[in-house]
């Protein structure tokens, strides 16, 4: 079963099995079949009812017989050979469906080679897409199927398939085939979590919240801190030189005992402090010239204010050129 479910995976069919039970008797024909089917009264739920034979040469099977009560089929088995038992239950199983060897359908495969296009083995080109296109046609294939391990009927199968992407038996995942598998969390081969639950419980929020620290102190270190730093900085670096200019300008005064005059060149955006010794005549300041011994002392405005400010000084008293 396995292996069928890997043959029909791709085209989102899933085959489970519901229910096994013994025949008594030998070399039972399609008739015997289905007269053994209608004399029994509790079976369960299911769609397809399907006889193994051993070492019964090919199989047979109710052409359409899907979803009435010719839903039955013979499939030889061969305990050496599971590819071969593989290829005649197809082959009956499609036959059920209502897959003929005649196919209408036109697929349209034009890159293909002629004769191979969506064509299931032992039959036609576009075989596969009339097979879909039929399996849509059958209501009785679309509500949920009682399984050997259903809820429903209260029993516990011995026969869980793994791999067919159904949850049965003690499974505690089944993500399909191995090689269709997109479950990193389970494993395919035994349908078990590769961690335990109560881990995946813990693991998840845990992850979670791991990422959306990541993710703020990204924020932080690349947008937020930079410029924290970078505004901390301008203001620590226009402090040192306020302070460096003020600690010069008091020194010089203390040095020549001198008053001080204050001179603003908006151009140039400087204040310009000149240190006069007491012994200097007072010069108005419509005739003040600048000189090369004058103190220089240029900060650089912080704002409009301070702009405006200097702007107003130098229109009153404007500076002499040198």
């Amino acid at each position: 079963m396995h292996t069928i479910n890997q043959y029909f995976y791709p085209l989102n069919i899933r085959l489970s099995i519901i229910d096994i039970l013994p025949v008594k008797g030998t070399n039972m024909g399609i008739d015997d079949f289905t007269a053994w089917k209608k004399e029994q009264r509790n079976l369960i739920d299911h769609d397809i009812t399907v006889l193994l034979r051993h070492n019964y040469e090919g199989g047979i099977a109710y052409s359409n017989g899907i979803c009435s009560k010719n839903s039955l089929m013979i499939s030889g088995f061969f305990p050496k050979s599971t590819m071969n038992n593989a290829w005649i239950f197809i082959h009956q199983l499609v036959h059920v469906v209502g897959l003929t060897h005649q196919i209408t359908t036109k697929c349209g495969c034009k890159q293909s080679k002629e004769g191979n296009c969506l064509k299931l083995r032992g039959f036609p080109e576009c075989s596969v897409q009339e097979m879909v296109n039929k399996l849509a046609n059958h209501s009785c294939l679309t509500h949920k199927k009682q399984t050997l391990t259903s809820e429903l009927t209260g029993r516990k199968g011995s026969l869980p398939i793994c791999g067919n992407g159904i949850l049965e038996g003690e499974e505690e995942c089944d993500c399909g085939p191995e090689r269709f598998c997109d479950n990193i969390l389970c494993d395919a081969v035994k349908c078990r979590f590769i961690l335990e639950k109560a881990y995946l419980k813990n693991i998840v929020p845990f992850t979670f919240a791991l990422l959306v620290f990541v993710f703020v102190l990204f924020l932080w270190k690349c947008l937020i801190f930079p410029s924290f730093a970078s505004l901390f900085n301008s203001l620590t670096s226009l402090r040192k030189v306020d302070q460096s200019a003020h600690e010069k300008n008091e020194n010089e005064i203390e040095n020549d005992g001198a008053d001080v005059d204050i001179n603003v060149d908006v151009e140039t955006a400087p204040v310009r402090v000149r240190a006069k010794r007491n012994d200097e005549p007072v010069i108005p300041v419509e005739n003040r010239r600048t000189r090369l011994s004058d103190l220089y002392v240029t900060m650089r405005p912080i704002s409009r204010f301070w702009e405006k400010f200097y702007e107003q000084q130098r229109q009153k008293e404007p500076v002499a050129p040198i």
